[in-house]
C-alpha cells in the first residue's frame, strides 16, 4: 500500500473508493481550534463562539455548502444598520450553523452544511480542505502559519 505523505490516504486504491483521510479530518478540527483561538475579538466579519462555530463559518463561506434560508431586501437607506441589528439577533442565538452576509441591499441568511466526512471520498474532502484554507487566506491568515503557530503554543 502506498500512502500520501501529505494526508495519509490510499494512493492505490481506485479513485471512487479513496475515503477521505483520517489525518486531513484531524488538520480541520486542529485549524478551527487555532483559529478560534486567533481570531480577532473585535471582527466585524465574524465572532466565533466556538470551535465548532467556527467550522460551520468556514463551511459555508465555500459555493455549494451552505443552502440560502431567506434573502431580506432592506429597503431603509442604510443597509448596514439594519444588517448589524440582525447580526445582534444572530449572536443571541444557539444555532452555530446559521449566519447572515450583507450583499449590496441584500441581507441573506443561510444555513451551512453538516458534512458528513465518513461518506465524502478522498477527492471532494481534499477539495473542501483547499477552498477553507483559501477563505483562511481571504481573512488575513495562512492556515499553515495558524497551525504552526498553535503546535508552538500547544
Amino acid at each position: 500500500m502506498t500512502t500520501c505523505p501529505h494526508c495519509g490516504c490510499d494512493t492505490e486504491e481506485e479513485p471512487s473508493k479513496k475515503h477521505r483521510s483520517v489525518p486531513q479530518n484531524r488538520r480541520l478540527h486542529a485549524l478551527c481550534r487555532a483559529l478560534y483561538n486567533q481570531w480577532p475579538h473585535d471582527s466585524e466579519v465574524f465572532r466565533p463562539k466556538s470551535t465548532d462555530h467556527m467550522r460551520y463559518w468556514l463551511i459555508s463561506q465555500v459555493e455549494g455548502y451552505f443552502d440560502v434560508l431567506r434573502t431580506i431586501r432592506v429597503s431603509t437607506t442604510d443597509p448596514m444598520l439594519a444588517y448589524n441589528l440582525l447580526k445582534l439577533v444572530l449572536e443571541e442565538s444557539d444555532a452555530e450553523n446559521i449566519f447572515i452576509e450583507l450583499d449590496g441591499n441584500q441581507i441573506i441568511r443561510k444555513r451551512a452544511h453538516s458534512i458528513a466526512f465518513d461518506e465524502m471520498d478522498h477527492y471532494a474532502a481534499t477539495k473542501l480542505m483547499t477552498e477553507i484554507d483559501h477563505v483562511v487566506e481571504t481573512h488575513g491568515f495562512n492556515a499553515y502559519q495558524v497551525l504552526k503557530e498553535a503546535g508552538k503554543a500547544a
